[in-house]
């Protein structure tokens, strides 16, 4: 008794829940002060949604279980980075964007939108590989180390 829960760590769907249905407002949720929300894209609408209703920070990131969690996160500090986006990368990760077709990285742009590609990520949250299934693993990790997203 006494403590209370502050960060609050959700998927999308509960992200709706919090946004409109009316029980929400049968609970004191003013001890949250910082929402993270993964597992599937956070539409930008529906997290500041949920910002406004609870009066709290909403941010989301990019991960796969393979990294343990996470590869990207916006930043708990970072008001200026938009919900509709994964956020920067964490600490300790590199990070491109190969096209699966060539083989080759994909050039940063100057300015705007890169060309599409797939995500490579390598970093010390990155797993081991798949236990007791090598083929599965070399599949997913290069000799570089880099996971391919898919």
């Amino acid at each position: 008794s006494g403590q209370r829960c502050t960060y609050v760590f959700i998927a999308p769907p509960v992200a709706v829940a919090l946004a409109k249905h009316p029980l929400v407002d049968d609970y004191d949720l003013s001890s949250v002060h910082s929402i993270f929300s993964g597992a599937a894209p956070l539409d930008q609408e529906l997290g500041k949604a949920v910002a406004n209703r609870l009066g709290c920070r909403v941010r989301q990131g990019y991960g796969m279980s393979e990294m343990s969690p996470v590869s990207h996160a916006i930043p708990f500090d970072r008001d200026d980075i938009a919900l509709d986006s994964v956020g920067p990368s964490i600490a300790n990760m590199e990070c491109k964007l190969v096209d699966p077709g060539t083989g080759e990285e994909v050039a940063y742009p100057a300015e705007g939108v890169s060309a599409p590609g797939e995500l490579w990520c390598k970093g010390p949250n990155i797993m081991a590989g798949y236990l007791g299934n090598d083929e599965a693993t070399a599949e997913t990790l290069d000799a570089d180390g880099y996971l391919h997203t898919g």
